[in-house]
């Protein structure tokens, strides 16, 4: 069964799904994300290493970039991923790896 209609089926009932997907596929069919649970996580989310915060960010946009400007295998320092939180908190710098 596909993701979009399986959304179709429960969008008006109280759902939560587990998923072994990876690959973001059930979040974009329109699921929510915070009615979702990856037992292996999933390649299209950020979490914060520390960990300072339970949230994930979606990460297409960063790394398509640094897809785009990667150079000899290495990314650009400033593309390297940091916790929206922790820069916050760290008043607007990228947190100390």
């Amino acid at each position: 069964m596909r993701c979009v209609d399986l959304l179709k089926l429960v969008q008006d009932k109280d759902y939560f799904v587990i998923t072994t997907n990876v690959d973001h596929c059930v979040q974009k069919a329109g699921f929510d994300k915070k009615r979702l649970f990856y037992t292996q996580g999933d390649y299209g989310l950020f979490q914060c290493s520390e960990p300072c915060c339970q949230e994930t960010f979606d990460n297409e946009e960063v790394i398509r970039e640094m897809v785009k400007r990667q150079e000899d295998m290495k990314i650009p320092t400033e593309l390297l991923p940091t916790c929206p939180p922790l820069r916050e908190a760290f008043d607007h710098e990228p947190a100390q790896r």
